[in-house]
């Protein structure tokens, strides 16, 4: 009887990872012409063709991974959810700081993120001109 129960036990338990695993496992993939050279943090990037993925990790935590056109994975951050949604076609947001631009959300149909800016590159970015900021706004096809 103790064997059936710990065999049972395991079983059970392999289930629910193998549930959680493939939630997690979750991707959408978004296709971005992106027509001005931009930054996702400390890294900088050119204008052009990227592939946008979107996983779930948990219930609380997703991340978003920037390729290039020949799907190398060039970064890959933790972003969190703000409820900034839409109904139309996802949108990437920019700010603009001076003259440099940097992603700092994505508004999708079923969630919005926000990716922090930090202080130190708000900074570096307003040094060469007068402290300003202005959001930006690009749409962006999903892949099937």
């Amino acid at each position: 009887m103790k064997k059936l129960i710990q065999v049972c036990s395991i079983l059970s338990l392999v289930v629910v990872f193998s549930i959680v695993s493939a939630q997690a496992h979750t991707v959408k993939q978004y296709a971005a012409e992106i027509p001005y050279d931009f930054n996702i943090g400390q890294k900088s990037y050119q204008a052009g063709s990227y592939v946008i993925k979107i996983s779930r990790i948990s219930s609380n935590i997703v991340s978003l991974s920037l390729e290039d056109k020949e799907k190398n994975n060039l970064q890959t951050i933790l972003v969190r959810e703000n409820g900034n949604t839409t109904k139309h076609e996802p949108k990437l947001v920019f700010t603009r700081y001076d003259n440099q631009r940097f992603l700092t959300g994505m508004s999708m149909q079923e969630m919005g993120l926000s990716i922090v800016v930090s202080k130190d590159d708000k900074l570096s970015a307003q040094a060469e001109g007068q402290p300003e900021s202005e959001k930006q706004v690009i749409a962006v096809a999903s892949i099937k």
